[in-house]
């Protein structure tokens, strides 16, 4: 743009006065007959050339040559250059600053760059300019002149931070008053890392599974850089501790972890001799318990898919633990349960350089949990959130105090009512007579199966699931309904005309949902026989793309085939009418 007349010369606008670019020159929108920009009526002090360079530049040195119009020549002897980030305020580059310090918010030779602006350009939002050109104050855990480096090795010193400027929390939006209070349910501190530091009685734990068949993956908050070992101790699990598991770790680059890289689990790298546990129960050996194996046939030394720690109900912590061929930077971990078995649903997750000093990794941002050898529930209808938290030595003492004298108190710190405790989570481990899942231990085991699940399997939790005794039935409505078009006891297999895990699709449902109404189903879970060679079953018998013309000569063969075969059976039907005919007239049988 020019201005502030907009007078040019004609031919000579300002989108001409592009270096190098000669006359009759198209641009992106113009045409510049003659070349460059010229003012009209000579050289006044209000003329100039505006370019927006459409983003933030670093400018370095201006190159500029005159306009050759008919005979003459015209240039510029000397111009005035100025700049601007906002394309209001403009700075002279040709003089000297004026100002040798900038005041509080600005930097940059002028003081024209605002403080985001310059910690972002300069300190990469990992610090705060701290100079008028030069000098940044990095986050916790970061070094460098720009604080691009991050060093990351678990220690509180060399975590790099997530939150500055006294902000806290995961979008270091609060004070430490708030966080505090929101985050850490004021049973830990904030910190910058975006963690809680828990306090006295309490140590954050991982949620893994929610399910025995699908794969939950977890991220932490920072990687380790070091880890050799790690270990996984579950702490809560639905009806066994059980699980396959794989590690990963994430290219320096990567900082969100978009591309996890797998450590050796699923491709067999680290060898059984590097995974182990405290116990294993039966075939199930630890270095069975790998992520993305469905078939031990793939696994050496397995007879068994995934490892099973010893049915010792919620009373014993079985930890599995993964040694890695060499020192890695661990950034998550996958796991998933064993189908029909169990699942891991929280675990207190370490890692260690030596396999004998361990470290917890952090998380989640909240302290509900008991440490170990400290027991108690905190009463939600108290109004004081801390009023039994973990107060207690044993867990029969709690037990005594909150399970009616019927159980023991598990280290959850969950509340007492039923209603309240949410995700399956109970306070109460109940005696053997008493109900396993009541969160005050309350209800025998007989009268909660009667109530709760008809009769037909146990009561799991104070939300109303049930184990039911047969496997084919199903825990939505009391072990009632499913099951009953199984061909047996177990539900190995389904009845006629029945498929699905529970075996209750008729075959017109899977014929629609599986084959897309274009094929039967032939397994309980799987597998299509397609109505004609043009679908492929491969996909639920989907059409080809290929027009099936060659099927048309297929029917005409057929039809072909039928009508010979009625006029051949024709002629037998009327060839042996004639030979009973002429024996029954006393024909020798030689003669016929």
């Amino acid at each position: 743009t020019v201005g502030p007349s907009g007078d040019v010369t004609s031919g000579h606008d300002p989108w001409c006065a592009r270096l190098g670019v000669l006359p009759g020159t198209e641009t992106t929108d113009h045409t510049c007959a003659k070349g460059g920009w010229m003012a009209d009526g000579g050289c006044s002090a209000d003329d100039y050339v505006e370019v927006d360079l459409g983003a933030t530049h670093t400018v370095y040195a201006v190159r500029t040559a005159g306009v050759q119009a008919k005979a003459n020549s015209d240039y510029l002897n000397e111009f005035l250059l100025k700049y601007s980030s906002d394309g209001h305020n403009f700075y002279d580059a040709n003089e000297a600053p004026d100002c040798t310090v900038c005041e509080a918010g600005r930097f940059g030779m002028n003081c024209a760059t605002l403080q985001e602006v310059c910690d972002l350009d300069r300190c990469g939002l990992n610090g705060h300019c701290t100079g008028k050109t030069e000098g940044c104050h990095c986050k916790a855990g970061y070094s460098g002149d720009d604080c691009s480096t991050c060093d990351v090795y678990g220690t509180e010193n060399k975590r790099c931070a997530i939150c500055f400027d006294d902000l806290l929390g995961p979008s270091c939006d609060m004070n430490q008053t708030e966080c505090d209070e929101t985050v850490c349910g004021n049973r830990g501190a904030c910190n910058v890392y975006g963690e809680c530091d828990c306090t006295g009685d309490y140590i954050e734990h991982t949620t893994l599974n929610s399910d025995d068949i699908h794969i939950t993956q977890v991220f932490f908050q920072t990687c380790f850089k070091k880890a050799k070992y790690i270990r996984i101790t579950p702490q809560t699990f639905d009806t066994r501790q059980a699980g396959m598991f794989e590690f990963y770790t994430c290219a320096e680059n990567d900082k969100q972890c978009a591309t996890p890289i797998a450590l050796g689990m699923q491709d067999l790298s680290i060898p059984n001799a590097h995974i182990s546990a405290a116990a294993s129960s039966g075939a199930n050996h630890p270095w069975c318990g790998r992520l993305g194996h469905t078939n031990a046939v793939h696994l050496p030394g397995c007879t068994a898919v995934g490892w099973l720690a010893p049915d010792g109900g919620t009373g014993q912590k079985y930890y599995f633990q993964t040694e890695f061929t060499e020192a890695a930077r661990l950034c998550g971990l996958g796991a998933e349960g064993i189908e029909g078995t169990g699942h891991i649903k929280t675990a207190l997750i370490q890692w260690s350089e030596d396999g004998m000093v361990w470290q917890s990794i952090h998380n989640q941002t909240a302290c509900d949990y008991c440490a170990p050898g400290t027991y108690g529930p905190y009463d939600p209808t108290s109004g004081i959130d801390r009023l039994d938290d973990c107060q207690y030595n044993s867990a029969r003492e709690c037990g005594n105090k909150h399970c009616n004298g019927n159980g023991v108190c598990n280290h959850l710190r969950v509340p007492l009512l039923a209603q309240d405790v949410g995700d399956g989570l109970s306070v109460c481990i109940c005696d053997a007579d008493k109900d396993a899942a009541g969160s005050t231990c309350g209800v025998t085991k007989a009268v909660c199966r009667a109530q709760r699940c008809g009769d037909m399997g146990e009561c799991q939790d104070p939300e109303g699931t049930c184990l039911c005794d047969k496997p084919g039935f199903t825990t939505e409505s009391a072990c009632s309904k499913a099951g009953e078009n199984c061909n047996d006891a177990d539900c190995k297999s389904c009845k006629h005309g029945w498929f699905g895990r529970e075996c209750d699709e008729t075959a017109a449902e899977c014929r629609a949902d599986r084959c897309n109404g274009a094929g039967a189903c032939t397994g309980r879970y799987d597998g299509c026989s397609c109505d004609t060679d043009c679908y492929t079953s491969a996909s639920g018998c989907t059409e080809l793309e290929t027009p099936c013309v060659r099927y048309k000569h297929k029917t005409l063969l057929i039809v072909l085939l039928s009508i010979g075969t009625a006029i051949g059976g024709a002629f037998g039907l009327y060839e042996s009418m004639k030979y009973y005919k002429r024996k029954k007239a006393g024909m020798s049988y030689d003669t016929v």
